[in-house]
């Protein structure tokens, strides 16, 4: 099976610039039989073999979900090692570039790369504190919307409107600027901000290892929440 390559926006928990993504053999327990049917024996044993060998590795973080595994490693070496021994292998997230791996290793966990700011103009993505009284909620809604340079998502407009609670309620802002002000405005309320970096701005397209799409989750994550641009 060929191993789709993607490229890495940011470092995974702040530490990991490499992610890869491996079918879950082992699924086939935990479901109606589907995995059972579709490896053999021989084949969940040697699944069970690399699986264990992975506890034994030094500089990974291992993620079980229900039907993958996630790898997360720092350097392409160690990337390599483990896609080039594992047949189940999905697909490897890595730095577009040797400058852009160089640039992840050096920046905060705050930045992420992107080919295009979402939805072609926000620069900041400012998270919420999820504790805000209701009083609190009211004025920063009417506070957002004087700026046009703000979007607001839906889920951030459900919880300033509501008692319901997102995971991480956040916005989206334009530029440095706009973000100055929320920042002495917001002051203690944030509870962090990332930023957008242009790939472009770290390494000529020719050059780039990884073949570089839109970034899909960005985008349809602005397009499931937008509740104003």
């Amino acid at each position: 099976m060929k191993i789709k390559h993607s490229p890495t926006s940011k470092l995974y928990f702040g530490k990991w610039a490499y992610k890869l993504k491996c079918d879950n053999v082992f699924d086939y327990m935990f479901t109606t039989g589907t995995h059972s049917k579709k490896y053999k024996k021989e084949e969940r044993d040697d699944f069970n073999s690399w699986n264990s060998n992975l506890a034994k590795m030094e500089g990974i973080r291992v993620r079980r979900e229900r039907s993958s595994i996630s790898v997360f490693c720092r350097d392409r070496d160690t990337a390599d090692k483990l896609s080039g021994s594992h047949r189940w292998i999905l697909e490897l997230w890595e730095p577009a570039s040797a400058e852009e791996a160089e640039f992840l290793k050096n920046s905060s966990r705050r930045k992420r790369v992107c080919k295009r700011y979402p939805r072609g103009k926000y620069q900041y993505k400012m998270f919420i504190k999820s504790d805000l009284s209701i009083d609190q909620k009211n004025s920063l809604m009417d506070w957002f919307l004087k700026y046009p340079e703000v979007l607001i998502p839906n889920a951030m407009n459900r919880y300033l409107t509501s008692t319901r609670y997102p995971p991480e309620p956040h916005i989206y802002i334009k530029d440095e600027k706009t973000a100055s002000i929320f920042f002495m405005f917001l002051g203690d309320k944030i509870k962090h901000v990332e930023q957008y970096i242009l790939r472009e701005t770290l390494t000529p397209a020719e050059q780039e290892s990884v073949v570089v799409e839109d970034d899909i989750e960005e985008v349809n994550e602005i397009e499931d929440e937008v509740q104003n641009s």
